[in-house]
Order: C-alpha cells, then sequence, then structure tokens
C-alpha cells in the first residue's frame, strides 16, 4: 500500500498522523510529492492514477492488492481504521454508542474542511508570496465563517468536558483516548492557529484551545507534525 502526500498539505499530514498513530509504517509506504502532486524522489514508482485529485489535492493512496484508489483524506482515514483495527491505536472503540459518536463527528469533518480549508489555502498562497492579500470586507466574512465553524467545535469540547475544574480531558467523543474524530480535527485546527487566522483562539474558544494544547504533545502528532509554510512556533 503507498500513500503519495504533500508534506505542506493539511489533507496529506491527517493520513499521515493516522498512519503514525496506528503504526502503519510498515504497512503504508509514503511517497513525497509536492503541491503540484509530483514525486519528491525522482526513483519512486508514479501512479497511473493522477495524485491530484479533480479538486486539487495532492494526495493518493493506492492499495494495489485490492485495486483501491482514494484520493478523500478523511475517507482515506476511516478505511485504514476498518482495515487495521486493531493495529496500533483503535480510533473506533467496540460498543456501537460509542462507534455512533465518533462516527457522528468524523461526518461532521467535511462541513469543517467546507468551512476553513479554502480561507487556509488562500493564507498559505500569501505566505508563499505567490497571491496578494484579501481585502479587508474579505477577511472579515471569512474570519466570521471561521468562528461560526469554530463555536460547533467549541461546543463539543464543552460537552465531553462538563466539569471544567475536572483534571481529565475527555477528547471529541467524550472519551480520555483519542478518536478517528480527535485525528480529523486537530491537523484543521492547528493549522489554524500557525496561520493566525484565530489568534483569539485561546480566549474565544477555551475548550478547544485546551483540546488542541493537549493533543499537539502527543508523540504520534510531533512526529508526523506537518511543514508549514506559516513557520510559526509549535507546541
Amino acid at each position: 500500500m503507498r500513500l503519495f502526500a504533500c508534506h505542506s498539505c493539511i489533507d496529506g499530514w491527517r493520513v499521515r498522523l493516522v498512519c503514525a498513530e496506528k503504526h502503519l509504517h510498515d504497512v503504508v509506504e509514503e511517497v513525497e510529492v509536492n503541491a503540484e502532486g509530483l514525486c519528491a524522489d525522482a526513483g519512486s514508482v508514479v501512479p497511473r492514477t493522477p495524485v491530484l485529485s479533480h479538486r486539487g489535492v495532492p494526495l493518493l493512496l493506492v492499495d494495489d492488492t485490492d485495486g483501491i484508489c482514494m484520493h478523500n483524506s478523511i475517507a482515506i482515514t476511516q478505511f485504514l481504521e476498518n482495515r487495521y483495527p486493531k493495529t496500533g491505536t483503535r480510533l473506533v472503540p467496540e460498543g456501537r454508542r460509542k462507534q455512533v459518536a465518533v462516527m457522528n463527528l468524523v461526518r461532521e469533518c467535511h462541513s469543517l474542511d467546507t468551512a476553513v480549508l479554502p480561507s487556509l489555502r488562500d493564507a498559505m498562497a500569501v505566505a508563499a508570496g505567490t497571491s496578494a492579500a484579501p481585502s479587508a470586507s474579505v477577511a472579515t466574512r471569512t474570519t466570521r465563517a471561521i468562528e461560526r465553524e469554530l463555536d460547533v467545535w467549541e461546543q463539543h469540547c464543552k460537552d465531553a468536558n462538563p466539569h471544567t475544574s475536572s483534571s481529565t480531558l475527555h477528547m471529541l467523543a467524550g472519551q480520555e483516548e483519542v478518536s478517528l474524530a480527535d485525528m480529523c480535527v486537530f491537523p484543521v485546527i492547528a493549522a489554524l492557529v500557525e496561520s493566525n487566522l484565530v489568534p483569539e483562539l485561546a480566549t474565544t474558544h477555551p475548550h478547544l484551545w485546551r483540546w488542541y494544547q493537549h493533543l499537539a504533545t502527543r508523540e504520534s502528532i510531533q512526529r508526523s507534525w506537518w511543514v508549514s509554510p506559516f513557520h510559526a512556533h509549535r507546541l
């Protein structure tokens, strides 16, 4: 199984993070590509299926055994968890109630991506010097849209931790253990923090900020941290 991913791509980071958490490095061969989907290593085997998706995302998982090719990062993480449930960290827990809680949150990640990723990609282009900064009015609309989406995840974190005085932090699905939902959401929040699009996150969304700070020190996340175009300090 081969994963073609760009190390400065949020979608690629999401999949690489799940691979690190589940210890799949012996199962999934990672091939680094650039933002155009071209292999960084000239000796790499280029797949017949284009690495770039129809949406221009440089991400592709190829399973030659079953002839499967996948571009969507959320779908890939679900596929890997279903394929290797007992390898590394189990990211979808046993028990129907817990599974439903996790998968409902994973489903909501599509809304998070729709609301946030276009603005993040624009910010990345500005940071790279390939695009001009948006006008003040556009920036204001973008900030408001992002904040509305972050309000949803703030509430999820608050619901998972109703007792603010407790020293135990529960993850998004209400458990102490991380889940697929945490792995899918974290790269987007981390990229927002590094982009400085939400500079007051710690104040405006304290529960989400606490969740982010807790996960940012996790070994699998530190090992797979993306190549940030914002060159920000990380935890």
